[in-house]
This record gives C-alpha cells, structure tokens and sequence, in this order.
C-alpha cells in the first residue's frame, strides 16, 4: 500500500502540475481586469485536470495517514477519503474521455450543466438551509426542558 502510494501521488502531482494553466489570460481571457463568472468557468474547465490530479493525491495522502493513525478518531476517515478519491478519479476518467466524439459531447454537456444550473441551485439551497437551521435552533432555545431535546 505504501509503495503504491509513493508512486502514484508524485506521478498525479506532476502530471496535474504540467497540465496546469495558471497565467493570467487563462483567468481573464479578455485582459479587461474584471473576472467574470463566465471566465471563472471556463478557468475551472481548462485547469480541471489539475484540479482532480492534486485533490485525488491529497486524498490518498489523509487516507494512508488515517489509515497508519488507525485510532479511534481515525477509524473511518482511511475509507471515506478513498471514497472521495474514487469519485475523483471517475471524474477524472470522464475528463480522459472527453477527446472522442461520441463521449466528449456527453461530458462536455454534463459539466455545463453542473457548473451553470447546479451551483446556482447550490447557493440557493445553502441559504435555505443556513435560514431553516438558524430558525430551528431559536425555537430550541424557548424549550422549558432542554435536556430532553
């Protein structure tokens, strides 16, 4: 386990590093000083290689820890990282079909998707739950008997 691990996370480091796109046209295309969203999607879309290369590498990484620090903190982390880093490299591997025809198309219209609609619904849902908790935790507080909450 260890070796694989001291192989892969410096191979996906590496290659995440070289694929990286981080000068300033990648994040301002149009150099008009002012970031949009729209740029700011299309700088994730160019730099997700290295996004999921050094976010599966970190994971592996608290996985190993968590799983060598095997203690009663740690029992589950070791298996929800790999967990993530699972998720992570499907995603990745979707990036790596992206070149051929039939699939680019599928993946090209799922992160569209994902990044337009979804995170859009995201904020909102965020604060309606941020809402709802903060008024659930007012009414608990007028409780005669906390105790029994």
């Amino acid at each position: 386990e260890m070796v694989v691990v001291g192989v892969w996370v410096p191979w996906l480091v590496l290659i995440g590093w070289r694929q990286r796109r981080l000068g300033p046209k990648d994040y301002d295309p149009n150099e008009d000083g002012e970031i949009s969203a729209q740029e700011m999607m299309l700088f994730l879309y160019k730099n997700l290689t290295f996004v999921l290369n050094i976010g599966v590498a970190l994971c592996l990484l608290v996985a190993v820890a968590a799983g060598v620090l095997y203690t009663s903190p740690w029992d589950r982390v070791e298996l929800q990282m790999l967990a993530v880093t699972s998720i992570l490299l499907w995603c990745n591997f979707l990036n790596v079909m992206m070149p051929f025809k039939f699939f680019g198309v599928l993946v090209i219209i799922i992160y569209k998707m994902l990044i337009g609609d979804f995170f859009k619904f995201l904020v909102v849902f965020i604060i309606m739950v941020g809402a709802f908790s903060q008024a659930l935790f007012a009414l608990l507080q007028l409780s005669d008997f906390p105790d029994e909450i």
